[in-house]
């Protein structure tokens, strides 16, 4: 595959380490930036609804549990980017976390941010265990 600099960065970011997820990833970056970028818009005002009615719409419930994993995930990524950058003195990478969703995160203390990445991961295994998807995913969102 070949990716700009940007979203190589990105996708190495949300792989985690993992070099199979990174090639998963890597095969629809494009599109999943744009729900990022979506995603990150709306956590930025507070507006749920948009990011919660895309979930709840799809009606294949394994398609549905993937892209609610994906929102948690992207969730996460932006959280722990911000308490990256807080603990080592460094810039966010704007890739990551964008200005506008970074200015709504800093009324968070770094402990603050650990709990939310906690809750969140809690939110991903309540998925995984076949809990209501659109209920997961507000409920994730809302703790952010």
């Amino acid at each position: 595959f070949k990716l700009d600099k940007a979203i190589a960065e990105w996708v190495l970011a949300l792989a985690a380490g993992s070099p199979g997820r990174a090639k998963r990833l890597a095969e629809d970056a494009e599109e999943m930036k744009g729900r990022a970028t979506e995603l990150y818009d709306n956590l930025a005002v507070g507006t749920l609804n948009p990011v919660i009615e895309r979930v709840t719409r799809i009606r294949d419930t394994e398609e549905s549990r993937r892209q609610a994993r994906e929102v948690i995930d992207l969730a996460i990524l932006a959280l722990r980017e911000e308490l990256r950058s807080r603990e080592t003195s460094a810039a966010p990478r704007a890739e990551l976390l964008p200005d506008k969703l970074r200015s709504r995160l800093k009324a968070l203390d770094s402990e603050d941010l650990a709990d939310r990445i906690r809750e969140l991961l809690d939110h991903h295994r309540w998925i995984d265990m076949n809990a209501n998807v659109g209920l997961a995913v507000e409920n994730a969102l809302l703790r952010i």
